[in-house]
Protein backbone atom coordinates (compact mmCIF):
# COMPACT_ATOMS: atom_id res chain seq x y z
CA UNK A 1 0.00 0.00 0.00
CA UNK A 2 2.72 2.57 1.06
CA UNK A 3 4.77 1.79 -2.17
CA UNK A 4 1.16 2.86 -4.24
CA UNK A 5 1.39 6.30 -2.45
CA UNK A 6 4.88 6.57 -3.31
CA UNK A 7 4.42 5.37 -6.92
CA UNK A 8 1.43 8.51 -6.67
CA UNK A 9 4.32 10.72 -5.37
CA UNK A 10 6.85 9.88 -7.94
CA UNK A 11 5.20 9.61 -11.10
CA UNK A 12 3.59 13.02 -10.51
CA UNK A 13 7.02 14.60 -9.55
CA UNK A 14 8.38 12.48 -12.87
CA UNK A 15 5.64 14.15 -15.48
CA UNK A 16 4.97 17.42 -13.75
CA UNK A 17 8.81 18.50 -14.31
CA UNK A 18 9.04 16.13 -17.83
CA UNK A 19 11.81 13.84 -16.43
CA UNK A 20 11.55 10.99 -18.61
CA UNK A 21 12.71 11.36 -22.63
CA UNK A 22 9.54 11.74 -24.92
CA UNK A 23 10.97 8.18 -26.48
CA UNK A 24 10.39 6.41 -23.77
CA UNK A 25 7.48 4.42 -23.77
CA UNK A 26 7.41 1.53 -21.58
CA UNK A 27 5.77 1.49 -18.41
CA UNK A 28 3.89 4.73 -19.25
CA UNK A 29 0.29 5.34 -18.87
CA UNK A 30 -0.68 5.75 -22.56
CA UNK A 31 2.05 3.93 -23.89
CA UNK A 32 2.87 0.74 -24.82
CA UNK A 33 5.18 -1.74 -26.64
CA UNK A 34 2.93 -1.76 -29.68
CA UNK A 35 2.54 2.44 -29.99
CA UNK A 36 6.63 2.67 -29.87
CA UNK A 37 6.47 -0.12 -33.03
CA UNK A 38 3.68 1.89 -34.36
CA UNK A 39 6.22 5.17 -34.04
CA UNK A 40 9.24 3.29 -35.16
CA UNK A 41 7.36 1.48 -38.68
CA UNK A 42 6.10 4.93 -38.91
CA UNK A 43 9.02 6.92 -38.70
CA UNK A 44 10.82 4.40 -41.00
CA UNK A 45 8.91 4.91 -43.26
CA UNK A 46 8.57 8.87 -43.90
CA UNK A 47 12.75 8.36 -43.85
CA UNK A 48 12.33 5.70 -46.64
CA UNK A 49 9.68 7.67 -48.64
CA UNK A 50 12.54 10.88 -48.15
CA UNK A 51 15.01 8.72 -49.55
CA UNK A 52 16.89 8.90 -46.19
CA UNK A 53 18.87 6.12 -44.60
CA UNK A 54 17.14 5.05 -41.66
CA UNK A 55 19.37 2.74 -38.66
CA UNK A 56 17.20 1.43 -35.77
CA UNK A 57 19.21 0.29 -32.50
CA UNK A 58 18.02 -1.93 -30.12
CA UNK A 59 19.40 -2.71 -26.55
CA UNK A 60 18.15 -5.55 -25.03
CA UNK A 61 18.37 -5.03 -21.31
CA UNK A 62 18.23 -8.52 -19.97
CA UNK A 63 17.99 -8.89 -16.32
CA UNK A 64 17.41 -5.14 -16.36
CA UNK A 65 15.78 -4.51 -12.77
CA UNK A 66 18.36 -6.84 -11.59
CA UNK A 67 21.37 -4.66 -12.20
CA UNK A 68 20.27 -1.46 -10.98
CA UNK A 69 23.22 0.46 -8.90
CA UNK A 70 22.14 1.81 -5.66
CA UNK A 71 24.28 4.52 -5.80
CA UNK A 72 23.73 5.06 -9.08
CA UNK A 73 19.99 5.40 -8.64
CA UNK A 74 20.45 7.60 -5.67
CA UNK A 75 22.89 10.11 -7.33
CA UNK A 76 20.58 10.49 -9.62
CA UNK A 77 17.32 10.82 -8.19
CA UNK A 78 19.15 13.80 -6.11
CA UNK A 79 20.57 15.06 -9.08
CA UNK A 80 16.84 15.58 -11.12
CA UNK A 81 15.85 17.31 -7.61
CA UNK A 82 14.03 14.90 -5.76
CA UNK A 83 13.40 15.75 -2.00
CA UNK A 84 16.48 14.65 0.39
CA UNK A 85 13.42 13.05 2.44
CA UNK A 86 12.24 10.93 -0.37
CA UNK A 87 15.57 9.60 -1.90
CA UNK A 88 16.29 8.75 2.14
CA UNK A 89 13.43 6.41 1.78
CA UNK A 90 14.27 5.36 -1.31
CA UNK A 91 17.66 4.50 0.21
CA UNK A 92 16.40 2.42 3.03
CA UNK A 93 14.27 0.55 0.72
CA UNK A 94 16.64 -0.42 -1.08
CA UNK A 95 19.59 -1.15 0.80
CA UNK A 96 19.77 -4.01 3.53
CA UNK A 97 17.48 -6.54 1.65
CA UNK A 98 18.15 -10.27 2.12
CA UNK A 99 17.05 -13.02 0.30
CA UNK A 100 17.20 -17.01 0.19
CA UNK A 101 15.73 -19.14 -2.71
CA UNK A 102 13.79 -22.22 -1.37
CA UNK A 103 13.74 -24.85 -4.20
CA UNK A 104 12.11 -27.79 -2.38
CA UNK A 105 11.31 -28.54 0.95
CA UNK A 106 14.36 -28.39 3.24
CA UNK A 107 16.23 -27.41 -0.15
CA UNK A 108 17.26 -24.11 0.42
CA UNK A 109 20.12 -21.47 -0.18
CA UNK A 110 21.62 -19.65 2.59
CA UNK A 111 20.55 -15.90 3.39
CA UNK A 112 22.47 -13.60 0.79
CA UNK A 113 22.16 -9.68 1.28
CA UNK A 114 21.45 -8.10 -2.10
CA UNK A 115 23.06 -5.99 -3.48
CA UNK A 116 21.62 -4.44 -6.42
CA UNK A 117 18.13 -4.75 -8.44
CA UNK A 118 14.89 -3.02 -7.83
CA UNK A 119 12.29 -5.43 -4.95
CA UNK A 120 10.28 -7.87 -7.66
CA UNK A 121 6.96 -6.87 -7.77
CA UNK A 122 6.60 -3.42 -6.41
CA UNK A 123 4.46 -1.28 -8.23
CA UNK A 124 8.00 1.26 -7.86
CA UNK A 125 9.85 -0.63 -9.71
CA UNK A 126 8.64 -0.03 -13.44
CA UNK A 127 9.09 4.08 -12.63
CA UNK A 128 12.87 3.50 -10.67
CA UNK A 129 13.84 1.90 -13.66
CA UNK A 130 12.59 4.41 -16.17
CA UNK A 131 13.80 7.12 -14.27
CA UNK A 132 17.58 5.06 -14.22
CA UNK A 133 17.49 4.06 -17.97
CA UNK A 134 16.13 7.98 -18.94
CA UNK A 135 19.94 9.40 -19.30
CA UNK A 136 20.87 6.56 -21.88
CA UNK A 137 17.59 7.26 -23.54
CA UNK A 138 18.60 10.74 -23.85
CA UNK A 139 22.01 10.65 -24.67
CA UNK A 140 21.49 8.81 -27.78
CA UNK A 141 18.89 10.75 -28.83
CA UNK A 142 21.32 14.19 -28.15
CA UNK A 143 24.14 12.15 -29.79
CA UNK A 144 22.11 10.92 -32.76
CA UNK A 145 21.04 14.76 -33.12
CA UNK A 146 24.10 15.98 -33.77
CA UNK A 147 24.18 13.82 -37.33
CA UNK A 148 23.05 15.87 -40.02
CA UNK A 149 22.08 12.31 -41.18
CA UNK A 150 20.53 10.53 -38.64
CA UNK A 151 16.93 10.34 -36.98
CA UNK A 152 16.47 9.08 -33.28
CA UNK A 153 13.20 7.26 -32.88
Amino acid sequence: MLDRCVHEVVNSFVVGNSLLDRHQAGFRVGNSTETALINVLDEAQNAIDKRQVTVICMIDLARAFDSISYDILLAILRSVGFWPTLVSWFQSLLTNRWQKVKIAVGNESDWCEVMVGVPQGSVLSALIFLIFINRIVSRVASICSMLTTCKFI
